[in-house]
């Protein structure tokens, strides 16, 4: 019962938001309601053309694929189980990730993605594979994330919010500000984690270790497409920018070339699916970054294409898993007449990877190619051999596990008994409907691509896509590089010895990074938590004389009128002030003679007296509530040092003279740097109005008073009440410490 609910979720959520645009004026629905809005966090939704050509991904292909993982996991009650609900969370993830009109909301569905994947990637948590896989997948895509969130607090601290279709539309203004190139560097490094793009392409292959389903909806439809999507969002804003052809361009162009080149040698069919996956999203980018209206175009088309014939790809390849029992191109042959349903559904997908009519891939192809000839040369050769090495992989897909010759030395595999035509039936539907999208293109572009085209601020293709643009340039490079990809399949057994070495995945540098990351932490800790309390001290006192300096230093007009001001005080023959100075006096020399005494008891006596002088200082200032708190605390202090003192090693200096000296300056400058605070508090008084409001409200919202109290327990109520448990633990554990033994020594080494 549960499974068809699962992929019911899709169906209702798309019947939803077509009510939704079908009723907003010019299909434009926007909605926002305030959340945290002291921080600009609003639930803030906008349903444009970008986000209805998602949203159809991610909905339509979703319930293809549920519907096919409800067949897929007969039999696997374990995995469905675990299965289900992180998958419902990434849907709802996405959906909210596309539909975000709030930057720091979209950063929200963006982790949720991330941690929704780590758990379905690492499905089979008994395997080391897939625990390995899923922490990658998180690590890297996390990594980026905060590189996002880091973009995005940036860019909101220079328009003064973070809604987005604001922020878009205030491009022109933002342009200028010297922040921008940084922002867009993080957003680029958010965008190019996710999309496993070069050099961060390598844990998308790793992430394979997840079941077909999985593969086929996070790695080909929508998770990677998340960085798509953020670039083509953003293109009003940062596509203008110096860097942004270089950035792209330069990762776009080698992932695309690179993927397929290493996809050709690999002989595991999800690991192949992957690396050709990494090569499509490549080619995305690589549009996105020459950036012109005919470049865009081609990216969109493509990514529609992409996602209906990678994920068919996906899932034919789980059932050719299941029904022989190896993913190994070696030891798979002959499927050909065995599986006629996959068969068909195989070369239907592989088709259209190739670029041959009349599936969109077709469409997409010569789109590509017709930018590519308008623009630079280095354009011109990523999209040639890359095109040229993605025929070859999709030529090795369609043939060589139906019709292809075994391996030497590989026994075939034995297939399953049973009809393959109910499994196969969602791939099919998928590859269909890639057909359907080909023939008829100029519809498909007028209610997709035009609306995203408009959403993005470029122009229209005005009903310029078609299946047939004549003869032409495009068409005769497109025929060519169908010769030459299907040359390298032909010679691909003496390119692959070559192949095989001439390849790197990035996993031995992530592998040197993460060790080097924990190591470096671990001495990190082995330096700062040494287990000496003095040296934790100095280490504070140090940071906050360090931090003071810094802030006074780099702070000239702070500087300046530090020394110009004179603090207003009262005057010094004021009975208050004489006792705060005998006070102060006082406690100078407890403290000093704690310092210097040679007996423990006395530098005790000494420092609890320091404490108590503190008491008579609060009641003369007006805060019995500080003194009892204050005498209480040094009662307990007191009355513990001198339980424990009797079990302390004899009372001597453990020091150098010249570590004492250090400790001298440190403590000299720590009390220079509280001198410097109170002096900042007299000179700048209440600027921030904290007194005032506190001062008013606390009869008003709370019916007390006594501020302090009010402010102890009301407004700050829960910091209190943590403060409260901390002591209650200290107190017992301090409790354990003074047991006594109610054995003798003997009798416990008797037991």
């Amino acid at each position: 019962m549960v499974a068809p609910l699962l992929a019911a979720v899709p169906l209702a959520l798309a019947a939803f938001f077509a009510w939704l645009v079908q009723g907003a004026p010019d299909g434009l629905f926007y909605s926002s309601l305030p959340w945290a809005p002291s921080i600009g966090l609003n639930l803030s939704f906008r349903i444009d053309g970008l986000s209805q050509l998602f949203l159809l991904l991610i909905l339509g292909v979703g319930f293809v694929i549920q519907s096919f993982a409800a067949v897929y996991f007969q039999g696997k009650f374990e995995m469905w189980r675990r299965y289900r609900g992180p998958m419902l969370l990434f849907t709802l993830a996405m959906v909210g990730a596309v539909t975000s009109d709030n930057l720091l909301l979209l950063f929200m569905f963006w982790e949720m993605t991330s941690l929704a994947s780590f758990f379905l990637i690492g499905l089979e948590r008994e395997r080391v594979t897939a625990r390995h896989a899923a922490q990658m997948a998180l690590i890297v895509t996390g990594a980026g994330g905060l590189c996002l969130l880091a973009g995005a607090l940036m860019l909101g601290q220079m328009a003064g919010h973070f809604e987005i279709s604001r922020l878009l539309g205030e491009a022109a203004s933002l342009r200028d500000h010297p922040w921008l190139p940084a922002v867009f560097a993080l957003f680029a490094l958010g965008a190019l984690t996710k999309s496993a793009q070069f050099p961060f392409h390598f844990w998308l292959p790793n992430a394979m270790a997840a079941p077909a389903p999985v593969s086929a909806y996070l790695h080909s439809a929508t998770m990677v497409k998340l960085g798509i999507y953020l670039l083509y969002r953003f293109y009003p804003l940062f596509g203008s920018l110096e860097w942004w052809p270089w950035v792209l361009i330069g990762s776009g162009g080698i992932t695309f070339v690179w993927g397929a080149w290493v996809a050709l040698h690999k002989t595991d069919l999800k690991s192949l699916l992957a690396n050709t996956t990494i090569s499509g999203l490549g080619l995305l980018v690589l549009c996105l970054g020459v950036g012109t209206p005919g470049a865009l175009t081609a990216g969109l088309v493509f990514l529609l294409a992409h996602a209906l014939y990678k994920a068919p790809m996906f899932l034919l390849t789980g059932v050719i898993e299941k029904k022989v029992g190896t993913r190994d191109l070696r030891e798979l042959t002959g499927l050909g007449w065995k599986i006629p349903g996959l068969t068909l559904a195989m070369a239907l997908a592989a088709g259209s990877m190739a670029g041959l009519p009349p599936g969109i891939g077709f469409v997409a192809k010569e789109l590509a190619i017709e930018f590519a000839l308008t623009g630079d040369y280095l354009i011109m050769v990523f999209v040639f051999w890359g095109s040229v090495f993605t025929i070859a992989t999709a030529l090795r897909l369609a043939h060589a596990p139906f019709w292809g010759r075994p391996a030497a030395n590989i026994e075939p595999r034995e297939i399953v008994a049973g009809s393959a035509w109910g499994i196969t039936a969602a791939p099919l539907v998928l590859t269909i409907v890639g057909l359907a999208a080909g023939i008829f293109v100029a519809a498909a572009g007028a209610a997709l691509i035009d609306p995203t085209l408009s959403a993005i601020g470029s122009p229209t293709t005005e009903s310029a896509l078609s299946l047939w643009h004549g003869l032409n340039w495009a068409l005769g490079l497109g025929i060519f590089t169908w010769i030459a990809g299907a040359l390298v399949y032909r010679f691909h057994p003496i390119i692959e010895t070559f192949g095989s070495r001439a390849y790197f995945d990035g996993d031995y540098a992530y592998e040197v990074v993460l060790r080097g990351t924990l190591r470096a932490g671990a001495t990190l800790t082995r330096l700062l938590q040494n287990g000496s309390l003095q040296f934790y001290l100095i280490v504070n006192v140090f940071a906050i004389i360090g931090a003071g300096y810094l802030a006074y230093w780099t702070a000239p007009a702070l500087s300046l009128e530090l020394l110009t001001t004179e603090a207003t005080h009262p005057p010094i023959y004021d009975i208050q002030q004489i006792w705060g100075i005998l006070l102060c006096f006082l406690m100078m020399g407890m403290a000093g003679l704690s310092l210097t005494t040679r007996y423990a008891l006395t530098s005790v006596l000494g420092m609890s007296g320091v404490g108590f002088a503190v008491v008579v200082f609060f009641v003369f200032f007006g805060a019995p509530d500080l003194a009892l708190t204050q005498f209480a605390v040094e009662c307990i202090g007191l009355l513990i040092l001198v339980l424990i003192l009797p079990s302390m090693p004899p009372f001597r200096r453990m020091t150098t003279s010249g570590f004492r000296r250090f400790q001298t300056m440190l403590s000299v400058g720590a009390g220079f740097m509280v001198f410097l605070g109170v002096w900042i508090g007299q000179i700048k008084g209440n600027a921030s109005g904290l007194s005032e409001y506190f001062g008013a409200q606390s009869w008003l919202e709370a019916n007390g008073r006594n501020v302090v109290n009010v402010i102890l327990v009301d407004f700050r109520g829960l910091d209190t009440m943590g403060e409260i448990t901390v002591l209650v633990i200290a107190a017992l554990g301090v409790g354990v410490l003074l047991r006594r033994p109610t054995q003798p020594d003997g009798e416990k080494g008797s037991e």
